[in-house]
């Protein structure tokens, strides 16, 4: 098995379609990929839905599990417990990919690393253009291992990455996409919900890029070249700033408008 796509579902019954079809769409082997879908707590029809879209798709590989963690990290963590895939997609139930070919060009472009970064992805939220997340990357599972998310409800991802960053071995190679789509905002989803006010939202932005400035710090022991040029690249413009100034100007503008 060459890929294991990993999506944590909760309440998407009126989502999932679209980001299920946009899989089954990938003009990569169906032999050699599998869903591994994490109902969290759901009370929708989600699990119905996904039912009956699988039950029209029986050449693919979809697998199913259960889980009450209501958080993102921790589903997520039961889908990689259950994942026999040599590579780790994380897709959210909300999104979806824009080509047919978004699977073939990641396991085309990995080669020997032990993870590939996307460079760009299509959202119709323009403050989100700069975040750097799971979905931008595909993992080796091996390089994984037994780490793990923690159990949050929002920024499990950036730490996740974050703590791959620092583990012996880490390689990184990136392609330039948009491969994926990012819906967002959306009404009922986990920032929405949990951050309902601007300043709070404001907030987890500054909490989940403060982490990001962590890993440019981390420049400043790290070999010159494309690794370390691509971790002093602002998340939010998509350029490098070569001052603390610099940085923290474009960052204030980027809160006043959240």
């Amino acid at each position: 098995m060459d890929i294991s796509i990993i999506i944590p579902v909760h309440n998407l019954e009126n989502f999932i379609v679209k980001t299920l079809d946009s899989i089954a769409m990938q003009d990569y082997n169906t032999d050699r990929f599998e869903l591994v879908i994490v109902f969290d707590s759901c009370t929708d029809r989600s699990k119905e839905v996904v039912a009956e879209w699988a039950s029209r798709h029986p050449a693919l590989k979809i697998s199913t599990f259960d889980s009450a963690c209501k958080n993102p990290g921790g589903t997520r963590n039961v889908g990689l417990d259950n994942a026999t895939g040599e590579f780790i997609f994380f897709m959210d139930g909300d999104d979806w990919f824009i080509p047919k070919t978004a699977l073939s060009e990641m396991v085309g472009g990995i080669g020997n690393h032990t993870a590939l970064r996307v460079g760009t992805f299509e959202t119709k939220n323009t403050n989100s253009l700069g975040i750097d997340t799971l979905w931008r990357y595909l993992f080796r599972r091996d390089f994984i291992g037994g780490s793990r998310m923690q159990d949050i409800t929002l920024g499990e991802d950036v730490q996740f990455v974050d703590l791959l960053m620092q583990k012996e071995g880490w390689s990184l190679v990136q392609i330039e996409g948009p491969l994926y789509f990012y819906n967002s905002p959306r009404v009922g989803s986990i920032t929405t919900v949990t951050f309902g006010s601007k300043a709070a939202v404001r907030s987890a932005v500054l909490e989940r890029e403060l982490l990001r400035m962590r890993n440019r710090l981390q420049a400043e022991n790290t070999e010159v070249g494309v690794i370390r040029e691509m971790i002093l690249i602002c998340p939010h413009c998509g350029k490098r700033h070569d001052s603390n100034a610099e940085e923290e100007a474009a960052y204030g503008e980027t809160y006043k408008s959240v």
